[in-house]
């Protein structure tokens, strides 16, 4: 986008809907140069990529990236479609504040006929900048911690074993 000379990048949010909270994420810059094959290599539409965003990166500005509300985003679709002409004023506080080391959190009830093989359940118990992290997703990871333990709770001995994870970034 500002190889283009676009300011900024949007995109709505990831969610199917949000309640007017966008559900964020982050904007990297992976490579210098970008070919049709390291953009098929990270996800990247690869051989359906314009020519004009080929090339060197090293000298093109970094632009902040947003994510909209979907509602918001899908308000922004309909007056696209009308015809209206819109203009965006956007304020961020955004930054990043470095790395830090994360732990996963792991269940395990070990199978009575197949321990070698597993039926993975999980989901993520992080925190995001509008929330403690209580609705997403860790609503899921105790309804999972619910499961595994009504299972030891009943006795129950399933054939595979059942892992649990309940991931922390």
């Amino acid at each position: 986008a500002a190889k283009l000379g676009a300011v900024a990048a949007g995109i709505s949010s990831l969610a199917s809907f949000s309640l007017v909270s966008p559900h964020t994420g982050s904007l990297s810059y992976r490579s210098n140069t970008l070919t049709r094959e390291n953009a098929a290599s990270w996800g990247g539409p690869g051989p359906e990529l314009p020519d004009v965003l080929l090339g060197n990166y090293s000298n093109v500005p970094h632009i902040p990236g947003f994510a909209l509300a979907t509602e918001h985003a899908n308000l922004l679709e309909r007056m696209q479609r009308k015809g209206m002409t819109m203009r965006l004023r956007l304020a961020m506080e955004a930054r990043h504040e470095g790395t830090a080391e994360t732990r996963n959190v792991v269940a395990e009830i070990v199978g009575s006929e197949k321990p070698e093989e597993f039926i993975l359940i999980g989901g993520h118990f992080d925190s995001w900048d509008v929330g403690c992290g209580a609705q997403d997703d860790l609503a899921a990871s105790i309804v999972q911690t619910k499961v595994m333990g009504t299972i030891q709770q009943l006795n129950l001995r399933p054939r595979r074993s059942i892992r649990l994870v309940m991931f922390s970034a």
